[in-house]
């Protein structure tokens, strides 16, 4: 019987050490398709590896977010992670907090499926979405008279505004811009 459990033992072993190598090498490619996407070649390295069949523009992209997570990439969470660059991404839109929340709870495994993931990704934007429309709306007018002569530091302004905000909604109503 000792043999026997064993040779199961080192065979389970054997099998998740195969499947950390899979979640090891999703994210070592989405790290380096991170690093070479902010080179000035770019388009041209993003156009050979779909020309090659390998990586799509949509895979690319979220191979980006991917990248872009510092959970995610934690080594410290590799044993965690399931190995499908599909539900990876669906994890990697997850806010910090909820990932971690998530972590803690124990729910983040390698089992994980993509359509949990879309869930949980779903789950939290719903509920922010709810925060959002229970926030108070403020409404700040700025007479026309103050942005005459800045037109275009209004308009940097504006820009920078709608870029961090999103949810700020900025018109222009007579002599005001609210």
């Amino acid at each position: 019987m000792e043999l026997i459990e064993k040779r199961t033992t080192e065979a389970v072993e054997k099998i998740q050490s195969s499947w950390r190598i899979s979640v090891e090498s999703i994210l070592a490619t989405a790290t380096l398709i991170l690093k070479y996407s902010n080179r000035e070649d770019w388009s041209d390295i993003q156009q050979q590896l779909n020309k090659d069949g390998m990586l799509k523009a949509s895979v690319i992209s979220m191979m980006i977010t991917i990248a872009q997570s510092k959970i995610l990439t934690n080594p410290d969470n590799l044993h965690l992670l399931p190995s499908a660059y599909n539900t990876l991404y669906q994890l990697a839109k997850l806010s910090d907090s909820e990932l971690e929340s998530r972590i803690k709870a124990k729910e983040l495994s390698p089992s994980l499926l993509l359509k949990e993931a879309r869930v949980w990704y779903e789950g939290e934007r719903k509920h922010s979405q709810k925060s959002r429309d229970n926030t108070e709306l403020l409404k700040i007018l700025i007479p026309t008279n103050l942005i005459d002569g800045k037109r275009e530091e209004v308009a940097d302004l504006i820009v920078h505004l709608e870029a961090n905000h999103p949810y700020l909604i900025l018109k222009r109503t007579g002599n005001s811009l609210c």
